[in-house]
C-alpha cells in the first residue's frame, strides 16, 4: 500500500472544512498524509484546523503568513508530499469514502494512465445535490476533448512524477489544473476517468466559479492559446503579463456575463419546459460570447461520451 499524499488548499472555510477533512481521514485506503496549506484564512479555518491536526498524526499543517492565492499554496503543499501519487481536496468539497481506494487501483492497473479522475456531483451550500457532470473515461476520447474544454476535474489522483515533470502549477489562477492537463498531453502522459462519481463540488457565494466567472472564462482560452502555440514551438511560452493582460475585463463584460449566468440558471431550472429551455439558452448566447463557447462545449462534451458509450458501452 504506497503513500498517497492529498495536498488541500483552506481558504475561509470554516463552515466545511472539517468535514472536507474527515472525508479525506476515513477514507477506505489507509495509507495517506494530508498536507493541508491555509491561506492566511481571517476566520476560524485554521483553528479547527490546528484541532484536527492534534487528533490524527497523518495531518501535515501549513500557513501562509500572508494569503497567497491559488497557485502558490498549491505549489508550497507539493514542497511537502511525500507519497508517490498525489490527489486533491478542496476544503469546502466531499468525497466518496471509496475515492482513493477506487482511483489507486485504477493507476495500479493502467500502467500507461499518469492520472486519473472521476465523475462528478454538483452541490449547493447545504450539500443537497445540485447536478451531475459527466466526463469521458477513456484516452481516445479525453484527448481531443482536452483541446475544447477541461473534462478532466482538478480533484484527480496522479502519479507523483507527473508533477515533478511538470513542476507543480504555473501562475494562471481560474485555470491552472486545466493548463497542468494541457501540459501533461504535449509532454506525452495519458489521462482517464473513472465511471463513478466520487466527489462533491460545493457551489456558493464567494467561490471561484460564482464569483470570477468571466475572468475564469477568459483564462480558460488563455490556456487553450497558449497550449497550441506551445505545441508548435515545443518549449514553455507562458508570461505572467500575457496571463494578466489576458484576463482583464471591462465592466459590460462582466454584466454581460452575469446577465448570461441568470438566464442560463432559469433555462435548467425550467429544463422541462423546452420552449422555455431554448429561449433561455439562446439569451445566454446573445448575451455573453463566453457563454456561447460554454454551450458549445458542452454540446461537444455530450457528443463525446455518447459515441464513446455506443462504442464501448458503461
Amino acid at each position: 500500500m504506497e503513500l498517497i499524499s492529498v495536498i488541500m488548499p483552506t481558504y475561509n472555510v470554516e463552515k466545511y472544512v472539517e468535514e472536507s477533512v474527515k472525508c479525506i481521514l476515513n477514507q477506505s485506503y489507509k495509507n495517506i498524509e494530508l498536507v493541508i496549506v491555509d491561506d492566511a484564512s481571517t476566520d476560524g479555518t485554521y483553528t479547527i484546523l490546528k484541532r484536527l491536526s492534534k487528533i490524527d498524526k497523518r495531518i501535515k499543517l501549513y500557513r501562509n503568513e500572508s494569503n497567497q492565492k491559488i497557485c502558490k499554496t498549491l505549489n508550497k503543499a507539493l514542497n511537502y508530499v511525500t507519497g508517490k501519487y498525489i490527489a486533491r481536496m478542496d476544503g469546502d468539497d466531499l468525497c466518496d469514502v471509496n475515492r482513493l481506494e477506487i482511483l489507486k487501483r485504477y493507476l495500479d492497473q493502467h500502467e500507461n494512465c499518469a492520472l486519473v479522475g472521476s465523475q462528478v456531483l454538483n452541490i449547493d451550500e447545504k450539500g443537497n445535490v445540485i447536478s451531475n457532470k459527466s466526463f469521458p473515461r477513456t484516452w481516445k476520447y479525453i484527448k481531443p476533448g482536452l483541446k475544447t474544454m477541461c473534462c478532466i476535474l482538478h480533484i484527480w489522483l496522479a502519479r507523483k512524477n507527473v508533477y515533478e515533470k511538470l513542476k507543480g502549477y504555473r501562475e494562471i489562477p481560474f485555470a491552472e489544473d486545466y493548463d497542468f492537463l494541457l501540459r501533461g498531453m504535449r509532454l506525452g502522459f495519458r489521462f482517464a476517468n473513472v465511471d463513478e462519481s466520487l466527489y462533491s463540488v460545493r457551489t456558493r457565494m464567494g467561490n471561484t466559479q460564482s464569483s470570477n466567472g468571466i475572468r475564469q472564462a477568459k483564462a480558460k482560452c488563455f490556456v487553450k492559446e497558449l497550449y497550441k502555440k506551445e505545441c508548435k514551438a515545443e518549449r514553455d511560452l507562458y508570461i505572467y503579463e500575457g496571463y494578466q493582460q489576458a484576463i482583464k475585463c471591462t465592466d459590460k463584460e462582466a454584466i454581460n456575463y452575469i446577465k448570461a449566468g441568470e438566464v442560463m440558471e432559469k433555462a435548467l431550472r425550467n429544463r422541462d419546459n423546452k420552449i422555455e429551455l431554448s429561449k433561455n439558452v439562446l439569451l445566454a448566447m446573445i448575451y455573453s460570447q463566453y457563454y456561447r463557447k460554454h454551450i458549445l462545449e458542452a454540446v461537444i462534451l455530450r457528443i463525446l461520451i455518447f459515441i464513446e458509450y455506443i462504442e464501448i458501452g458503461r
